[in-house]
């Protein structure tokens, strides 16, 4: 309803040649808004605003490049989602890894989601030149989240390093479901 209103008045004053792309952007941006704010009010209930925040912005670049598991529809994407942000406020929240530990794991997961990314879908597979420009900006990413982490236990910001460890942790998570689901799949298909 609101997005015929709003495609409608886009037609009114704006030249529209792919009324099928408008459609699908105003789609994405009343998805996007659902998602922040059910994300803002599971940060409330649980009360983590602040490591909320801080997850979404380690989360969001690094598994729009890693890649792995998508769901095949958007209820199913916006439940995962969610459960997975509840999760990670939960264990950020009650974890105790002493930083030496975190830290090297923290390394671990790295290096890890570098082998693996980036892990496309069988719907969408990427090119060798998609592949290396991701692989170039990951050997950007990915030192720097080590980086904050460090930062973060000198400054004795534990959270820091607790949030990153876990954003880590499910990006690497999403990528093995993401590699499974592809090979189960072809074995079906091929």
């Amino acid at each position: 309803m609101v997005t015929n209103k709003i495609i409608n008045w886009l037609e009114r004053d704006v030249n529209i040649n792919d009324k099928e792309i408008i459609i699908y952007g105003v789609e994405q941006m009343w998805l996007i808004s659902i998602n922040v704010l059910t994300f803002f009010l599971i940060s409330v209930a649980l009360h983590n605003i602040l490591l909320g925040i801080c997850f979404l912005m380690g989360f969001i670049p690094l598994r729009m490049l890693a890649g792995g598991y998508h769901a095949s529809t958007k209820f199913r994407c916006y439940i995962v989602s969610n459960v997975i942000f509840c999760f990670s406020l939960i264990l950020i929240s009650k974890s105790n890894i002493k930083f030496p530990a975190l830290f090297i794991m923290s390394i671990g997961l790295g290096i890890l989601i570098f082998i693996f990314s980036p892990v496309d879908t069988l719907e969408r597979r990427l090119n060798t030149t998609e592949k290396l420009m991701i692989k170039k900006k990951l050997k950007k990413i990915l030192p720097s989240y080590i980086g904050i982490i460090l930062f973060g236990e000198a400054m004795n910001l534990k959270y820091i390093g607790y949030t990153l460890f876990y954003t880590l942790l499910f990006v690497l998570f999403l990528q093995l479901i993401g590699i499974l689901k592809n090979n189960l799949k072809s074995c079906y298909i091929g």
